[in-house]
């Protein structure tokens, strides 16, 4: 097979097709960090694509994946690509996939993904790819060393760009078909697709969007002037000043990078940013004005996103107090009682800690989708899901966190699913596939999804039973209907640097 940068050749396993570790953008390192990726350096011997390629410096280890963790390269600009082994009789659906990670770890075949082989069976092409992360991907660095480096605080969403050109060029080849291509993504990826949808250098390259717990989280320019300064100041900590950024080797970077958080508590640090280039504005201002793309959406949150967050670190809960300050004010003891009264008692008897849980799950997820769906209702079909159900291989004190509804569509369960399991995960992955094939996932799942308006909010709800629900939570929406806030990193970031950080 053949593509624009030379021929190529995959493997055939259990009836896909897949390709492993393709280059689609160069490498990485010293004066081309932080820059927007060029096109690779072209082939002519058949590159073997049996293996996936490196992941991007990140500071995680010990945790069991598709891919090697423990390989790890600044040339990692790669893609895998899956698709059905049997020919098509015309060009497939395509289906890009963003891994998750809060835009600090993973990677494309990573934690619950693994190579798409499931929804390929659906007859799509799937292909997963690589972005570059944390310190690597979401440092603004312009103001330390020019010009040159204007676009380094969105390099990884710049990366996802060239990844989606990239498809448009090559995906024929494949058998995919570059005029239906979905985006789609959970958690950092889920922010991805509304970034990218809000982004006017990705518009034409997709046609549908699938968003799994995202919203809107991207920084202000002054929030990302204060993490460069504390990066900075970490940095130094490490022996390195601000003239060695291009020097200072990965293993500093990647230390200082968790001197701001590590564990949970780095999760909301990183994420592309408003710089007037890449993103002139907050997703949610773009959508409210028409100006992102206007493709078929699915998006939706799981019932209790900071259920997750809760379990990994147990001052989650704590910030919500702060969160109520911030967004209801004086309004602030009135929201918490109304949360108080619907709380479950997973994490406490008397339900106070899963209140603020899930104070913690509407600032971050549940009503920010909302009001993004809310909008993009106004110019395009849009179809909101939200997860209640049980994911095998989870604690109940996990019922429906963040990421747990994952394993029903991509069929990466830690542990065997039963009947019942596995047909839910077949009817999410037929709604899916629907969707990808379409843009439209009704008539699948033997249950009439209705697309969601501002009137009705039709919600598909996922689990057993399955059913649709009118606008649910709205008693608990309603209290953050005409409020404003900044999400921010959710924990303090350690004091002892400026805000400018030079």
């Amino acid at each position: 097979m053949e593509i624009d940068s030379g021929p190529v050749r995959g493997v055939t396993e259990r009836g896909c097709s897949i390709w492993r570790g393709i280059p689609y953008g160069g490498a990485i390192s010293g004066g081309r960090s932080w820059r927007i990726a060029q096109l690779p350096d072209p082939w002519s011997e058949p590159l073997d694509a049996a293996r996936f390629g490196p992941r991007f410096p990140q500071p995680t280890r010990g945790v069991r994946d598709f891919d090697d963790e423990q390989w790890q390269s600044e040339n990692a600009l790669v893609l895998n690509v899956t698709a059905p082994a049997h020919a098509a009789t015309r060009p497939l659906p395509v289906l890009v996939w963003i891994h998750g990670g809060g835009f600090r770890i993973g990677s494309g075949p990573g934690i619950g993904t693994g190579d798409g082989r499931a929804l390929a069976q659906e007859g799509m092409v799937v292909v997963t790819f690589n972005y570059r992360l944390g310190v690597f991907g979401f440092l603004s660095i312009a103001d330390v060393l020019g010009d040159d480096w204007a676009d380094s605080g969105n390099a990884g969403l710049l990366d996802q760009i060239e990844l989606l050109r990239w498809v448009r060029r090559n995906i024929h080849a494949f058998g995919g078909d570059p005029q239906r291509v979905t985006i789609a993504g959970v958690s950092a990826g889920a922010k991805s697709v509304i970034d990218l949808m809000a982004a006017p250098d990705a518009a034409g390259l997709f046609h549908r969007a699938i968003s799994m717990s995202g919203g809107d989280h991207v920084a202000t320019p002054a929030q990302a002037d204060s993490i460069r300064g504390h990066f900075l100041a970490a940095l130094r900590a490490e022996g390195f000043g601000a003239d060695e950024l291009l020097s200072a080797p990965t293993g500093a970077l990647l230390a200082a990078q968790l001197r701001l958080g590590s564990g949970a508590r780095d999760t909301w640090i990183w994420r592309p940013m408003i710089d007037g280039r890449t993103l002139s504005c907050a997703p949610t201002v773009a959508f409210e004005g028409g100006d992102a793309a206007r493709v078929p959406l699915i998006a939706g949150t799981t019932r209790r996103e900071g259920a997750y967050y809760q379990a990994r670190d147990a001052s989650f809960a704590a910030h919500a107090d702060a969160v109520l300050g911030e967004v209801f004010g004086a309004g602030a003891t009135r929201a918490l009682e109304a949360y108080r009264a619907c709380a479950t008692s997973l994490f406490d008897a008397d339900g106070e800690i899963d209140a603020r849980v899930q104070i913690g799950t509407d600032e971050r997820y549940g009503f920010p989708t909302r009001r993004l769906l809310d909008a993009h209702s106004r110019h395009a079909p849009v179809w909101r899901y939200r997860f209640d159900a049980a994911t095998p291989g989870l604690s109940p004190r996990l019922r429906a966190g963040h990421g747990a509804d994952v394993p029903y569509l991509l069929s990466q369960f830690a542990e065997e699913p039963d009947d019942a399991a596995l047909s839910l995960a077949t009817r999410v992955q037929e709604f899916v596939a629907n969707f990808v094939r379409s843009g439209s996932p009704a008539g699948a799942g033997g249950l009439a999804w209705d697309s969601y308006d501002e009137r009705h909010r039709a919600t598909l709800m996922v689990d057993e039973p399955m059913t649709i629900a009118t606008d649910p939570d709205a008693d608990l929406f309603a209290l953050w209907e005409g409020k404003t806030w900044v999400p921010g990193e959710w924990w303090d970031l350690p004091a002892g640097a400026s805000p400018g950080g030079a």
